[in-house]
């Protein structure tokens, strides 16, 4: 998705804030369609909102509601099978966790479920944050 990876791209340390400003905007821009697209087919995008909500919500300092649309965006993908985006919303909200504990919680997690849909080399990954 777009709108995550313009959020992701905000937190690369090298960019200014009119470059940030720029990504948070294709990020808000983009959520405009997948707002509509989750009207039609809510197994499909709801929970990909969330996760776009949450990562905005993060960017903007407000972690508690980061936290809440994460949460959703997991138990929606969990309901609708989409086992490979499970994993990328726990490792999102591992991000939002002020508690270094609850933070290596999600990431492991994340590790979990991406070995629970075959994603060995990812499954590794989170493993260095824990």
């Amino acid at each position: 998705l777009l709108a995550l990876a313009a959020c992701q791209a905000c937190d690369l340390p090298e960019l200014d804030e009119a470059a940030r400003s720029g990504y948070r905007t294709t990020a808000e821009e983009s959520l405009v369609a997948l707002q509509r697209l989750a009207e039609l087919a809510p197994v499909n995008f709801g929970h990909h909102l969330r996760m776009v909500e949450g990562e905005l919500a993060r960017l903007a300092g407000r972690r508690n509601a980061a936290t809440v649309a994460l949460d959703e965006a997991i138990f929606a993908a969990q309901d609708g099978g989409w086992i490979s985006d499970v994993p990328i919303a726990n490792e999102l909200a591992a991000r939002c966790c002020d508690d270094p504990e609850q933070a290596r919680k999600r990431w492991r997690t994340a590790r979990t479920a991406n070995a629970a849909w075959g994603a060995s080399g990812r499954s590794r990954q989170p493993s260095t944050k824990i």
